[in-house]
């Protein structure tokens, strides 16, 4: 994505996006809000590696991260800087914020890291009643959706639209090395920016009437690393009102079919 570490330091950093023209949601258009959603949260996990230090860092997992898009960004650089909220022996509180060139406010975040020892077998207590749509054919009937899909596998490598009708959208996100993380699992910046558009194509596929759409905020629980396998992602266009579209995103293993992470998002249209 071109992020570069500007400052550093255990008590705050700053990093720098310059525009970059596949960053964007379309051609011409603003930045994308997965973009933003993932310099956010690579913003607040330096700041976490910085606060604990080798070998720790190693631990470090980010249980729970929520944006909240205060603008949209054209044709600009942007910068993030995070601070440390709390910082407790397993548990570090973030907050964070995107700003433009003016010091506008773009998106702010909260996330919490925590140190997570070592790896923990993940248990499955109820079945997710979205698993059942997995592998369930959803046609590409929208007219918008083969535009999309070439303008998504154009900008993100590995990513594509399996399927968008009625309100559901589902994507594909391969487990390629650009889509990897420091550990070689698939990065929470790709789960962020693949709910993002599952939860905007499942918009555009529910039929509703639709000038323009705007993320305003997103929340994502992520449940286990994903390691060795691709991703599933669904995002379900539940309730309208007042020009708000409030979804369901839902993250599965590919091969594994295991839950991976949930999460809302709502869309302004």
């Amino acid at each position: 994505m071109g992020i570069e570490i500007v400052h550093s330091s255990p008590e705050s950093n700053e990093l720098s996006l310059p525009f970059i023209s596949r960053n964007l949601q379309a051609d011409g258009g603003v930045v994308h809000g997965g973009i933003i959603g993932s310099l956010l949260h690579d913003c607040g996990l330096a700041l976490a590696a910085e606060a604990v230090g080798a070998p720790d860092f190693e631990t470090l997992r980010c249980l729970d991260f929520q944006a909240n898009y205060l603008k949209a960004a054209k044709d600009c650089d942007l910068t993030a800087s995070a601070q440390i909220i709390r910082q407790s022996r397993k548990f570090i509180f973030i907050q964070a914020e995107v700003l433009d060139p003016k010091n506008h406010i773009v998106a702010t975040s909260r996330m919490l890291f925590a140190l997570t020892g070592e790896a923990a077998a993940t248990k499955a207590i109820q079945p997710y009643l979205t698993a059942e749509k997995i592998g369930v054919g959803i046609p590409n009937s929208h007219p918008m959706v083969d535009m999309m899909n070439t303008s998504m596998v154009e900008r993100r490598p590995g990513f594509s639209i399996d399927g968008a009708e009625g309100g559901i959208c589902r994507i594909l996100v391969d487990d390629l090395a650009v889509n990897q993380n420091y550990k070689g699992e698939i990065s929470n910046g790709a789960q962020i920016f693949a709910a993002d558009s599952a939860a905007v194509f499942s918009c555009f596929a529910s039929g509703e009437p639709m000038m323009r759409a705007a993320t305003v905020d997103l929340k994502l629980t992520f449940c286990a690393p994903v390691v060795g396998e691709g991703l599933t992602v669904l995002g379900e266009s539940l309730v309208l009102n007042d020009g708000l579209v409030h979804h369901q995103l839902s993250i599965f293993g590919k091969s594994s079919k295991d839950l991976k992470a949930f999460g809302t998002m709502t869309l302004a249209i």
